[in-house]
């Protein structure tokens, strides 16, 4: 239930996302880009980089099985080391330089933990719903949180490494920080955002994490995050029902196959059989 729940909240930061998106294209179409006032990249990047994550709109591509064994996953289990996150006990200002030191020196576990302390304290000082209790906020105490900029590029830094639940929360904890501003600012930011998130999601996706495969279902089917594409929305969603027989409740031809046709539909179980063969086969 609780994994369930906070699968429920980043769905719907994902939602809040496409409707500030949507309206910041419509208003900003053909307006000059001005300096980004933050930075989602870890130090020494550049936000167009060669080398971020690169993701084609292709279910033939990013979802046929792989020409060479792949290590087989546990359906649904990455999940449950994704969605449970304890932050340290004691106040925060003497754990930073520990978790400075060695996110440093290349742990993606205190990288991803380094990010998420930030961030939270940011969102707090900020009075966002998605921020931390009083308790929480008195260990915020006398860490600077006027600003997610390093926050965001822990985050980043640890999801580049390949850790499981920097990827799957990348999405939703940047959304939460993404200002129409920003937005307006710094296209380029906006698009390699989406770039990244799509490319994380679907990495983790290909452990086979329920989670990702939900957050991609609804990805493809508002198509804000990457282009619309109702056949591979209605694919990870019957991949995740397959991961958790218990979705099936909701026949995904109900959610998204309305204007499908039977071909159609037929594809996009295939697709879906790849998916979940892929990681869990």
């Amino acid at each position: 239930m609780k994994q369930t729940n906070i699968m429920t909240k980043i769905a719907a930061g994902l939602v809040i996302l496409i409707a500030v998106v949507a309206a910041v294209i419509n208003i900003n179409k053909n307006k000059t880009v001005d300096k980004p006032t933050i930075n989602i990249q870890p130090k020494g990047q550049s936000s167009l980089s060669s080398d971020k994550p690169q993701h084609r709109n292709s279910e033939v591509s990013d979802t046929s099985p792989s020409s060479s064994a792949a290590p087989r996953h546990i359906p649904g289990a990455i999940d449950s080391q994704i969605y449970h996150f304890d932050p340290p006990k004691g106040q925060y200002k003497l754990l930073l330089p520990g978790l400075v030191d060695s996110a440093s020196k290349g742990d993606a576990s205190s990288a991803y933990t380094l990010s998420r302390l930030l961030l939270d304290c940011y969102l707090t000082a900020q009075h966002k719903p998605s921020g931390l209790g009083s308790e929480e906020a008195d260990r915020c105490d006398g860490v600077r949180a006027d600003s997610p900029k390093d926050g965001l590029r822990w985050l980043t830094r640890a999801a580049d490494q390949g850790f499981a639940p920097a990827r799957i929360l990348y999405p939703d904890l940047v959304s939460q920080i993404m200002t129409p501003s920003d937005m307006i600012r710094d296209p380029a930011m906006v698009q390699d955002y989406k770039d990244r998130a799509i490319s994380y999601l679907t990495s983790v996706a290909n452990e086979g994490s329920e989670g990702a495969m939900l957050s991609l279902s609804n990805a493809y089917y508002n198509g804000i995050l990457v282009n619309k594409d109702m056949v591979t929305a209605y694919a990870y969603r019957y991949a995740a029902d397959m991961i958790n027989p218990s979705n099936s409740n909701d026949d995904p031809a109900d959610i998204y196959g309305g204007n499908l046709s039977e071909e159609e539909k037929n594809r996009a179980k295939q697709i879906a059989r790849d998916i979940y063969n892929k990681c869990c086969g």
